[in-house]
């Protein structure tokens, strides 16, 4: 978002702009064509190769979960090289909106073998965002 964007939604003549007038074409938060799944789109094999259009999702604790728990099914039952499967590992993550810092950690987790929720890189929020009722 630029800050042209963010200048203009907390000025006063943003609150009177009419929904007729918006921009459903923009990749901004607030696009009509947002949805809300409850695992990305895009499967992780979709990741041996460039993507180059991404959906737009809006991003839950839910949906992150469900998509890690995913990407883990598939790379436990992947045949790829261990590398392959890394390079996919990382371009899902960062497709979710999974935190960079955490991404070689989990890959590396995931590659061996063990489970994302066992790993330390699998962040405290991811695991007990139901316990607290966040979305």
């Amino acid at each position: 978002m630029s800050f042209k964007n963010i200048e203009f939604i907390l000025s006063h003549q943003a609150a009177n702009v009419k929904r007729e007038y918006c921009c459903d074409q923009c990749l901004d938060w607030w696009s009509e064509g947002v949805t809300k799944p409850k695992i990305y789109p895009i499967q992780p094999e979709f990741f041996l190769h460039e993507v180059k259009n991404f959906p737009e999702v809006e991003l839950s604790f839910e949906m992150i979960y469900n998509s890690i728990i995913s990407l883990q099914d598939w790379c436990f039952s992947s045949t790829l090289a261990n590398k392959e499967k890394a390079k996919v590992i990382k371009k899902y993550l960062q497709a979710i909106g999974f935190s960079s810092k955490f991404i070689p950690k989990l890959s590396e987790d995931l590659v061996a073998g063990k489970e994302a929720s066992a790993s330390l890189a699998f962040p405290s929020i991811l695991r007990n965002f139901r316990k607290v009722m966040l979305r």
